[in-house]
């Protein structure tokens, strides 16, 4: 019978029989972003800038799980579960998961406790890595933009995770999925949000911190107002005997205007400057060496 739409079992149905699988951590792993943190040079204006800004990282944790008669599942962010810490506190210290440096030297970031209990006899592999921290400040070279106001998946309809695609009994499971990031700001007050990141010259890059982008101002332009370019990478290697590279050179002319010219042991991007988006240029490369005739590319 029925109460309240709750079905009561009769009391001759035997007790339900349910089967648990249990994955437990086998290994863990501690990865950063950067494992290499260095005073930033070129973020603020001086002398705003009252004190040194350093360089941080975050941390994280991956971890395989398995267990007896299971199947293994690597890859599994466990981020959010553990507590990392620093094995020197005078080189860095950890706050949550980012790493911030205090002094030159190399220290271990550690897993130090797993959803509260510590990793030491607590049934949880260790795990750790090195971070450096050195003096030899790195530079900013450029800030990217990125200007949003409409977001939407690539391919139509909401990603769903299909019923069966997981491991053992639909424990786990995962899906891909992309999303475009645009702006179109057509009718007087429409918004969009700008956000801007640094660049420095070791590949790393930061987002800019409000006081950071007080210095980034933005104008509205016409596509007739950008200056249109096409940028190459122009290598001319080393002769076979060095001392031989004066005999090399080599010239860039588009549309019979010498864009640049150069010798050999060359690697430098060229910017080629274009009157239209859509006609194309008509370039040639011309390599010459000690006097040879000319061989046009």
């Amino acid at each position: 019978m029925a109460a309240m739409g709750v079905l009561a079992p009769r009391r001759e149905t035997p007790p339900a029989v349910l089967n648990i699988s249990i994955w437990v951590p086998l290994t863990l792993a501690v990865v950063l972003d950067d494992p290499i943190l260095s005073p930033m040079l070129g973020v603020m204006v001086e002398p705003e800038c009252s004190e040194q800004r350093w360089q941080t990282t975050k941390a994280s944790a991956i971890a395989s799980f398995g267990g007896e008669g299971l199947e293994t599942v690597h890859g599994i962010d466990v981020t959010m579960l553990v507590t990392f810490a620093v094995d020197n506190t005078s080189v860095a210290h950890a706050h949550g998961n980012v790493i911030s440096p205090r002094g030159s030297g190399v220290t271990a970031v550690v897993v130090d406790s797993y959803r509260g209990r510590s990793v030491q006899g607590g049934g949880v592999p260790l795990a750790g890595a090195l971070v450096r921290v050195e003096h030899e400040p790195v530079k900013a070279e450029a800030i990217v933009a990125l200007i949003v106001s409409e977001a939407s998946w690539a391919d139509p309809g909401v990603p769903t995770l299909a019923p069966g695609s997981g491991v053992g009994h639909d424990t786990f499971g995962a899906f891909t999925a992309s999303a475009v990031l645009s702006y179109r700001l057509v009718a007087e007050l429409d918004v969009a949000n700008m956000y801007l990141w640094t660049v420095f010259n070791d590949s790393t890059r930061i987002p800019l911190a409000h006081a950071d982008a007080l210095g980034a101002s933005v104008r509205s332009l016409r596509p007739s107002d950008i200056g249109l370019v096409h940028s190459s990478v122009v290598t001319c290697t080393s002769s076979a005997d060095p001392r031989t590279n004066y005999e090399i050179s080599w010239s860039l002319w588009c549309d019979g205007s010498l864009v640049t010219q150069g010798g050999a042991n060359y690697h430098q991007a060229v910017a080629v400057p274009r009157q239209s988006t859509h006609a194309a240029l008509r370039c040639t490369l011309t390599l010459e060496d000690n006097g040879a005739p000319a061989s046009p590319l």
